[in-house]
């Protein structure tokens, strides 16, 4: 699909780098604008109609329809949102085929003490009606051999190009795809409250204000030649936050990062900008002491979506 890559709109084949390219940010903070109601509604006046067809998929009326679900599970050796995006497109291909969705755990990222089955519902609603029993499963591929030369499968997705997305369902063609990627993952992530409860408890701890500049920081381990991604350094990401800064008269920045030293230089670089952050480390044998017991890994994920206000 050719997106459209015009000031008001940006679509995954748009060249666009926000480091560089300024006019994608409002001149003012949104927050303040007479104008961002009106901004608001034109992204969000089919989102109910959305939620009912994805309802019709995971919620289905008629329960004889859960025997002929497709169960879709997690796949542990995938990251989170990698998981998610899968879980997106499934979502995508069964609104297309008008066939009924069910999630099946076991996913590690969601699994705890009191809920050891790692469903979705551990942490957030659960918007999946049918019993995860029913239905034919949706298999990801095991070997070696497969996930160098993955098959297609049977939503017809690469399973190691779960990043495209080239249409939405039918009748959601005229939206964009980050239109309906981030309203589907809106509804699907809805934090129950058990979530809710460790979010604040962690915003207490980084002591988390608004309004605050979202960045996320991964550690350069995917940098290498082949990935096609782009990786900056430290410096670049800082550069961005300033001008945001500059712009919105915001000096405060909650980082996303699985690398302290990353928090470490930003602060000595870069002391005039108020650095938040929950504390750790990318391997699990390095998080022991650094984190209150209270803080899940899931937090990491979720913190930079917490907040509605912030993601607009």
């Amino acid at each position: 699909r050719i997106e459209n890559c015009s000031i008001d709109r940006v679509g995954e084949q748009c060249e666009h780098d926000i480091r560089k390219h300024f006019f994608y940010l409002p001149k003012i903070d949104p927050l303040r604008s007479i104008h961002r109601c009106s901004s608001t509604s034109a992204f969000t006046s089919r989102v109910e109609e959305l939620y009912k067809a994805i309802d019709d998929v995971v919620r289905p009326t008629d329960r004889d329809k859960c025997k002929f679900a497709t169960r879709f599970r997690g796949d542990i050796a995938s990251a989170f949102g990698t998981n998610i995006r899968a879980l997106l497109l499934a979502i995508s291909r069964s609104m297309k085929k008008k066939e009924q969705l069910v999630f099946e755990g076991n996913w590690e990222y969601l699994t705890y003490r009191s809920c050891p089955e790692g469903h979705i519902s551990c942490y957030f609603e659960n918007v999946f009606s049918c019993n995860v029993s029913s239905g034919k499963l949706y298999e990801r591929p095991k070997s070696a051999e497969e996930v160098d030369d993955p098959p297609i499968d049977e939503y017809n997705i690469g399973l190691s190009r779960v990043f495209n997305l080239r249409r939405n369902p039918t009748n959601f063609q005229d939206e964009s795809t980050f239109w309906f990627l981030s309203h589907a993952a809106d509804y699907i992530l809805q934090p129950n409250l058990r979530m809710r409860n460790l979010v604040k408890q962690a915003k207490a701890a980084v002591n988390f204000r608004s309004p605050v500049i979202g960045v996320h920081i991964r550690q350069g381990d995917s940098c290498h030649a082949g990935t096609g991604r782009k990786c900056f350094k430290t410096e670049d990401y800082a550069r961005a936050v300033r001008n945001m800064s500059n712009m919105y008269a915001v000096t405060t920045a909650f980082v996303a990062s699985d690398n302290a030293d990353i928090i470490t230089e930003l602060r000595e670089k870069f002391p005039d900008v108020d650095w938040l952050t929950l504390p750790q480390r990318r391997h699990a044998d390095e998080l022991k002491g650094s984190l209150p017991q209270v803080i899940n890994p899931i937090l990491r994920t979720r913190m930079g979506l917490i907040d509605r206000r912030l993601v607009a």
